[in-house]
């Protein structure tokens, strides 16, 4: 029986959304659409249109277990673009800037939790039947990112801006 803390893995997202969407949106969706108690992921990271800073937002407390890879809930810390990386219509590439702040921000669960790059997951390698968090989302990259992140003292206060 997997026991959910302390978390084993990191499980990177998208919401398959417009990056207009904020945490409401993400909210109505899991709360309304899918009766679940609050949004599924713990963390949520927004890049809006405006080009306001990249906002990371508070999904669920990392302690508790979260709704955002059926079967895979236990263990794992739940990270989501608000952004559409594909398939479909709509889907862009996740910008660089978007992708370095992602990195920072699951370079910073990774240490806390004791991890490395090789515990970050997409959605679809949990495994779950799914194409997210989309293919215009580097996943290596982002653990190579990641891995060159890990040594480095992440404390710096301009994170996400």
């Amino acid at each position: 029986m997997a026991t959910h803390w302390p978390p084993r893995r990191v499980i990177v997202h998208h919401t398959a959304s417009p990056r207009t969407w904020t945490r409401a949106d993400v909210r109505r969706v899991h709360v309304d659409g899918r009766g679940w108690s609050d949004v599924g992921y713990h963390w949520l990271l927004r890049y809006p249109s405006d080009g306001s800073p990249i906002e990371l937002i508070q999904g669920r407390p990392e302690d508790q277990i979260g709704a955002h890879a059926r079967g895979h809930n236990a263990g794992s810390i739940g990270v989501a673009l608000i952004w559409h990386a594909g398939p479909g219509a709509g889907a862009a590439e996740v910008p660089p800037e978007l992708l370095e702040s992602l990195a920072w921000h699951v370079a910073g669960i990774c240490r806390r939790y004791g991890l490395q790059a090789s515990n970050v997951v997409g959605h679809r390698e949990a495994p779950c039947a799914t194409d997210c968090p989309g293919d215009l989302l580097d996943l290596d990259a982002l653990r190579g990112r990641v891995s060159q992140l890990l040594p480095l003292d992440l404390s710096s206060p301009t994170l996400y801006g």
